[in-house]
């Protein structure tokens, strides 16, 4: 009956789901209702990274910004905006466009933390103080940015939150990745000064990793698409990993993270920097600290660089006019060629080559 319905749902309300299963089981116990007693089974369950409790899926309401994945004309768009950018090294493209085209859902952007930016959205409340969710009170452009916990929306007075025909604030906080996607436009002062965002928007290059093109690279040209109807930068620049001699991502979790301070207090920054303009774009790299060869070489060369800019520089100025010895003209001849070389690989950020 509806009755002893209310009885066993009072029983089960606010419990975890490890409680309310027992409670579930003796109930059913009770009623003589089950087929055979509960016993031990064993099946995969899929669990926390960092945790010993299983993973299990509740459905909440949430909030998602559209990206092709239930709008072919979006995916579409979304691609032919993948197009129109370079890529460096150009394999990688194949991968933004698999990950485009495999998407079957839209972008889930609300977060249950803490800490966070806020998504600025209010709920009215009805007479018994139960919330609106199917109409939300969505903050004016003037009012951005506006946290809906602190700030009462138009037309509400702050001592109405929580009060029957009052509002609530949205309480989830937006996914790390629905901020880092405009990262372009919060550098380029976007809606603060005008003037210097038209002057630099797009950018030129976004630089980045390939284990975030899914995401970081995705979701700014999804952003610039929608803001501004437009490519966020013209190029992009896929780096690889640094891996450990065993060509193991580093990573905090695995524990092989090496940071090169003791080579930096050793042999200098311009001999790591050396090191680092020996990677080759989307390639991984071995970075082993008991091996520093390569860290020697760039500290020699630094040391050449120096040392023959400080002669040249010592000489002073002691002629003017143009150059006549066949020597010299030889000399300025072929240094003309290798600028000429250096410009077109930087121009494709074949920064290893030109080193």
């Amino acid at each position: 009956s509806n009755e002893t319905a209310k009885k066993y749902y009072a029983q089960l309300a606010g419990c975890t789901t490890y409680t309310a299963r027992k409670i579930c089981a003796q109930l059913l116990a009770d009623t003589q209702n089950l087929i055979e007693n509960p016993k031990h089974i064993s099946h995969y369950v899929k669990f926390y990274e960092k945790g010993r409790k299983p993973l299990e899926i509740i459905s909440t309401r949430q909030w998602y910004i559209k990206n092709g994945g239930r709008d072919k004309a979006l995916m579409q768009k979304l691609l032919d905006l993948g197009n129109q950018v370079k890529w460096y090294p150009y394999f990688m493209h194949s991968r933004y466009d698999d990950w485009v085209k495999g998407l079957t859902g839209d972008w889930l952007v609300s977060r249950q933390r803490y800490f966070g930016v806020p998504i600025p959205i209010w709920y009215h409340l009805d007479a018994n103080a139960k919330p609106n969710y199917a109409n939300p009170i969505i903050a004016k452009q003037n009012m951005l940015p506006v946290d809906p916990s602190i700030t009462a929306p138009v037309g509400y007075k702050p001592s109405q939150r929580g009060m029957p025909n009052g509002f609530i604030g949205e309480k989830d906080i937006m996914d790390t990745w629905a901020t880092s996607s405009l990262t372009p436009h919060i550098a380029a002062k976007w809606q603060v000064n005008p003037e210097l965002f038209n002057a630099i928007f797009p950018y030129s290059l976004r630089p980045q990793g390939q284990d975030i093109i899914r995401t970081w690279l995705f979701s700014t040209i999804l952003r610039a698409e929608f803001e501004n109807n437009t490519i966020p930068w013209h190029n992009v620049a896929i780096s690889g990993f640094i891996v450990d001699p065993d060509r193991k991502k580093m990573s905090k979790s695995k524990g092989n993270v090496i940071t090169p301070l003791s080579l930096l207090e050793k042999y200098g920054s311009d001999s790591i920097r050396y090191w680092a303009l020996s990677t080759r774009l989307g390639t991984d790299t071995t970075f082993d600290i008991n091996n520093p060869n390569q860290v020697k070489i760039g500290r020699r060369l630094a040391i050449k660089i120096i040392n023959a800019g400080k002669f040249i520089l010592n000489l002073g100025i002691t002629q003017k006019g143009n150059v006549t010895e066949a020597i010299d003209i030889s000399m300025l001849k072929n240094l003309q060629k290798l600028v000429f070389e250096l410009g077109n690989l930087m121009n494709r950020y074949d920064i290893s080559k030109a080193l």
